[in-house]
């Protein structure tokens, strides 16, 4: 008889740890993105900023339109650099978003909410998935 299927799984996974281990905490990191920042705090956002749902949600999806569109560029360089470059980049990337969270919490233009949203779409959760 041949060997079990879960041996050949162990072993890939023993053999391949720490590709597995990377990309395990990337789509983790990507969490902080679209998960916890835009789905728990968006009632906030919208109350905050006077914002109606369909406002928000316009906003929202053209962000989530424009990230989508710069992935089709900049998704190739995931197969040109090695890892630790890349995720270094978009975690620096990441950390803009976070000075563009501050300047939203300053202004009303929803052009900052715009630039924001898509921003945290792009560098906040499609790179790690």
């Amino acid at each position: 008889m041949s060997q079990p299927p879960s041996n050949g799984y162990l072993r890939f996974a023993v053999e391949n740890r720490r590709v597995l281990a990377f990309g395990f905490l990337m789509a983790l990191g990507s969490s902080f993105g679209q998960t916890f920042c835009i789905g728990l705090f968006s009632p906030s956002i919208e109350a905050t900023f006077e914002l109606s749902h369909s406002e928000w949600g316009s906003i929202y999806m053209a962000g989530t339109l424009l990230s989508a569109a710069t992935l089709t560029f900049t998704g190739r360089w995931i197969n040109k650099l090695n890892f630790r470059t890349y995720a270094l980049a978009v975690c620096g990337f990441l950390r803009v978003v976070c000075l563009d969270a501050t300047l939203m919490a300053m202004t009303s233009v929803s052009l900052v909410y715009f630039i924001g949203a898509s921003m945290l779409m792009f560098f906040g959760g499609r790179h790690w998935k």
